[in-house]
Protein backbone atom coordinates (compact mmCIF):
# COMPACT_ATOMS: atom_id res chain seq x y z
CA UNK A 1 0.00 0.00 0.00
CA UNK A 2 2.76 2.44 0.91
CA UNK A 3 4.45 1.92 -2.79
CA UNK A 4 1.41 1.95 -4.12
CA UNK A 5 0.39 5.86 -2.28
CA UNK A 6 3.82 6.71 -2.83
CA UNK A 7 3.84 6.03 -6.50
CA UNK A 8 0.25 7.91 -6.78
CA UNK A 9 1.52 11.18 -5.07
CA UNK A 10 4.50 11.27 -8.05
CA UNK A 11 2.08 11.09 -10.70
CA UNK A 12 0.34 13.89 -9.60
CA UNK A 13 3.56 16.28 -8.79
CA UNK A 14 4.52 15.46 -5.38
CA UNK A 15 7.38 14.43 -3.69
CA UNK A 16 6.98 12.26 -0.52
CA UNK A 17 9.69 11.19 2.05
CA UNK A 18 9.64 7.36 2.59
CA UNK A 19 10.77 6.74 6.48
CA UNK A 20 10.70 9.93 7.62
CA UNK A 21 10.85 10.58 11.25
CA UNK A 22 8.56 12.69 13.02
CA UNK A 23 8.79 14.61 16.19
CA UNK A 24 5.99 14.60 18.75
CA UNK A 25 7.28 15.00 21.51
CA UNK A 26 10.53 17.27 22.30
CA UNK A 27 12.79 17.93 24.83
CA UNK A 28 12.99 21.45 25.45
CA UNK A 29 9.52 21.81 25.00
CA UNK A 30 8.32 18.51 26.72
CA UNK A 31 11.18 17.23 28.96
CA UNK A 32 11.81 14.40 27.03
CA UNK A 33 12.30 13.12 23.31
CA UNK A 34 9.42 10.77 20.88
CA UNK A 35 9.48 10.64 17.52
CA UNK A 36 7.97 8.52 15.23
CA UNK A 37 9.01 7.28 11.84
CA UNK A 38 6.15 7.94 9.58
CA UNK A 39 5.77 5.35 6.22
CA UNK A 40 5.44 8.62 4.19
CA UNK A 41 5.24 12.40 5.08
CA UNK A 42 4.37 15.00 2.58
CA UNK A 43 5.16 18.74 3.25
CA UNK A 44 2.04 20.56 0.66
CA UNK A 45 2.94 24.67 2.00
CA UNK A 46 1.94 24.89 5.57
CA UNK A 47 0.18 21.21 5.69
CA UNK A 48 2.25 18.33 6.46
CA UNK A 49 0.82 15.12 5.85
CA UNK A 50 1.72 11.54 7.43
CA UNK A 51 0.61 8.31 5.64
CA UNK A 52 1.01 5.71 8.41
CA UNK A 53 -0.34 2.05 7.93
CA UNK A 54 -0.38 1.86 11.24
CA UNK A 55 -2.94 3.46 13.74
CA UNK A 56 -1.28 6.02 15.81
CA UNK A 57 -2.72 6.37 19.37
CA UNK A 58 -5.44 8.96 19.78
CA UNK A 59 -3.00 11.75 21.67
CA UNK A 60 -0.29 11.31 19.00
CA UNK A 61 -2.79 12.30 15.86
CA UNK A 62 -4.04 15.22 18.17
CA UNK A 63 -0.87 16.88 18.90
CA UNK A 64 0.38 15.80 15.43
CA UNK A 65 -3.22 17.62 14.52
CA UNK A 66 -2.08 20.90 16.67
CA UNK A 67 1.50 20.98 15.03
CA UNK A 68 -0.50 21.30 11.73
CA UNK A 69 -0.53 17.82 10.09
CA UNK A 70 -2.82 15.44 8.97
CA UNK A 71 -2.01 11.56 9.66
CA UNK A 72 -3.49 9.40 7.00
CA UNK A 73 -4.50 5.73 7.56
CA UNK A 74 -3.79 3.79 4.95
CA UNK A 75 -5.59 -0.20 5.11
CA UNK A 76 -3.02 -2.14 3.30
CA UNK A 77 -5.93 -4.80 2.14
CA UNK A 78 -7.79 -1.98 1.13
CA UNK A 79 -8.38 -1.99 -2.93
CA UNK A 80 -6.37 0.17 -4.83
CA UNK A 81 -9.38 2.58 -5.74
CA UNK A 82 -10.12 2.84 -1.74
CA UNK A 83 -6.75 4.15 -1.45
CA UNK A 84 -6.69 6.35 -4.09
CA UNK A 85 -9.92 7.73 -2.99
CA UNK A 86 -9.01 7.95 1.04
CA UNK A 87 -6.28 9.95 0.49
CA UNK A 88 -6.83 12.00 -2.40
CA UNK A 89 -10.11 13.01 -0.40
CA UNK A 90 -7.92 14.11 3.15
CA UNK A 91 -5.41 15.28 1.19
CA UNK A 92 -8.51 17.43 -0.62
CA UNK A 93 -7.39 17.05 -3.93
CA UNK A 94 -10.05 16.82 -6.85
CA UNK A 95 -11.06 13.34 -7.70
CA UNK A 96 -14.24 12.02 -9.40
CA UNK A 97 -15.83 8.53 -10.93
CA UNK A 98 -17.19 8.35 -14.06
CA UNK A 99 -17.84 6.85 -17.25
CA UNK A 100 -15.62 9.55 -19.74
CA UNK A 101 -15.44 9.88 -23.67
CA UNK A 102 -13.69 10.88 -26.16
CA UNK A 103 -14.68 11.62 -29.81
CA UNK A 104 -12.20 10.53 -32.80
CA UNK A 105 -11.72 12.74 -34.84
CA UNK A 106 -12.80 15.26 -31.95
CA UNK A 107 -15.56 18.30 -32.04
CA UNK A 108 -17.00 19.22 -35.27
CA UNK A 109 -16.49 16.68 -37.56
CA UNK A 110 -18.58 13.23 -36.90
CA UNK A 111 -16.62 11.23 -35.04
CA UNK A 112 -15.00 7.67 -36.55
CA UNK A 113 -14.79 6.46 -33.25
CA UNK A 114 -15.99 7.36 -29.80
CA UNK A 115 -13.81 5.70 -27.01
CA UNK A 116 -15.33 5.59 -23.32
CA UNK A 117 -14.36 4.11 -20.50
CA UNK A 118 -15.06 4.06 -16.40
CA UNK A 119 -12.07 5.89 -13.97
CA UNK A 120 -11.08 7.71 -11.62
CA UNK A 121 -10.56 11.12 -12.52
CA UNK A 122 -8.74 14.24 -10.77
CA UNK A 123 -7.20 17.80 -11.95
CA UNK A 124 -4.73 17.87 -9.55
CA UNK A 125 -1.51 19.35 -10.87
CA UNK A 126 -3.28 20.97 -13.92
CA UNK A 127 -4.24 18.67 -16.57
CA UNK A 128 -6.71 15.91 -15.64
CA UNK A 129 -5.24 12.57 -14.64
CA UNK A 130 -7.61 10.04 -15.43
CA UNK A 131 -6.78 6.44 -13.18
CA UNK A 132 -8.74 3.12 -14.53
CA UNK A 133 -8.17 -0.28 -13.24
CA UNK A 134 -7.63 -2.22 -16.68
CA UNK A 135 -5.56 -3.11 -19.55
CA UNK A 136 -6.52 -1.63 -22.16
CA UNK A 137 -5.24 -2.53 -25.62
CA UNK A 138 -2.04 -0.57 -26.78
CA UNK A 139 -3.90 0.41 -29.60
CA UNK A 140 -6.36 2.20 -27.93
CA UNK A 141 -3.57 3.69 -25.54
CA UNK A 142 -2.05 5.01 -28.65
CA UNK A 143 -4.78 6.09 -29.97
CA UNK A 144 -6.07 8.09 -26.25
CA UNK A 145 -2.22 9.50 -25.70
CA UNK A 146 -2.43 12.10 -28.22
CA UNK A 147 -5.84 13.05 -28.05
CA UNK A 148 -6.46 13.67 -24.56
CA UNK A 149 -5.88 16.51 -22.58
CA UNK A 150 -4.33 15.22 -19.30
CA UNK A 151 -2.54 11.66 -18.93
CA UNK A 152 -3.86 8.02 -18.43
CA UNK A 153 -2.59 6.32 -15.77
CA UNK A 154 -3.59 2.27 -14.81
CA UNK A 155 -3.52 1.54 -11.30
Amino acid sequence: GIAFAEGLLKVIGEDPQRNADVVIFEHARDGFNLTITADLLLQKGDKRYLIHTKRLPDQFARILKDQGAEVIFLRENASRRAMIEELFQRMSVPLSFGHFSFRIPEEGVRPRLIVTFPALRSTAGGDPLYLFDFDPSPDILALLQGRLKGRVVKY
